[in-house]
């Protein structure tokens, strides 16, 4: 080794441990948060700027599980250009930015009954000096044409694209045509979205599981079950975190501005707040199903509100 050579290793010697020490840091704080099942405190552990409420969802769920029904064990791994090319693509693909990753965060989770194991690998990348969980994010930017997008615009889209009939088992693309204009604040289907929203913000406020499964979604009145498949009951503690994270993603404080009704389904234009605060507008699709109607997709922009 010369003589320049062994000066430049020595003087990296110090950078390469702190850079040991961030990590380890970073790894013993993500892990003790997992055990403990603390949502808030992987949120702190992860860059979440300008990350919509379906990503946050997706990171602290995971989370929620790994205190509640499973045992998780956290490693750091090298990030491969395979991984790479994934994260690019489904930021693509959802309109969004991929973060700068440094490495990946292995969780191997096991189900405490036994009944399987996961394995999650998650980015990571250097944010202030710190090591935190990385996500797709939109840029002020892509922002800015979120807000830009026109309700109108949204329609068309949506219309072009088809909907859904389950009557058919087809997708119908002639809405423009063929559905009938509904009343002032989207009638039957207006109101009972209202309403279902409404009771499931004020089940939220109350951090009431009970509440939100009485409020006629029946996607959460299945996943608040106060009993598992088996018969056995769900802690009400369990409930309300999962009750938690699934919030994230409530609409609240709905108002439909117009609205279109074709056989049993429906098309609503809304202007909503979700779980984080965020502003969420544009069409929703409504099915009825006995008499109740279940919103099933939609194609909407979601933006910070101003």
């Amino acid at each position: 080794m010369n003589i320049l050579r062994s000066v430049f290793v020595l003087a990296s010697l110090p950078t390469l441990a702190h850079c040991a020490d961030k990590q380890a840091a970073f790894t013993h704080a993500l892990q003790v948060a997992l055990d403990q099942g603390d949502t808030a405190a992987v949120a702190k552990l992860a860059d979440l700027t300008h990350a919509p409420a379906s990503l946050r969802f997706l990171l602290l769920d995971s989370a929620r599980e790994c205190g509640s029904v499973a045992a998780c064990t956290v490693s750091l791994a090298p990030i491969d250009a395979a991984r790479q090319s994934q994260i690019a693509e489904a930021a693509a693909k959802g309109g969004m930015t991929a973060p700068a990753v440094v490495g990946t965060v292995v969780v191997e989770m096991k189900r405490t009954d036994g009944t399987g194991s996961d394995t999650m690998r998650l980015p990571y990348g250097e944010y202030g000096g710190a090591y935190k969980l990385a996500t797709l994010h939109y840029t002020p930017e892509q922002l800015a044409a979120q807000r830009a997008r026109t309700n109108e615009q949204l329609v068309e889209e949506l219309f072009e694209r088809g909907i859904y009939d389950m009557q058919s088992g087809e997708k119908r693309t002639d809405w423009a045509k063929a559905a009938s204009r509904l009343p002032a604040g989207g009638g039957a289907p207006g109101a009972a979205l209202v309403e279902q929203t409404r009771a499931l913000a004020a089940a939220v406020d109350a951090n009431d599981p009970d509440a939100a499964a009485r409020a006629g979604d029946r996607f959460v009145a299945q996943v608040l079950a106060d009993t598992r498949p088996n018969g056995e009951p769900v802690p009400l503690a369990e409930r309300q975190a999962l009750f938690a994270t699934h919030a994230l993603r409530f609409l609240r404080d709905v108002v439909v501005k117009e609205g279109w009704q074709l056989g049993n389904n429906a098309v609503l234009v809304i202007e909503a707040k979700d779980g984080i605060g965020w502003t969420v507008r544009g069409p929703v699709v409504l099915n009825r199903m006995d008499d109740a109607w279940i919103r099933s997709s939609e194609n909407t922009v979601e933006y910070p509100a101003q």
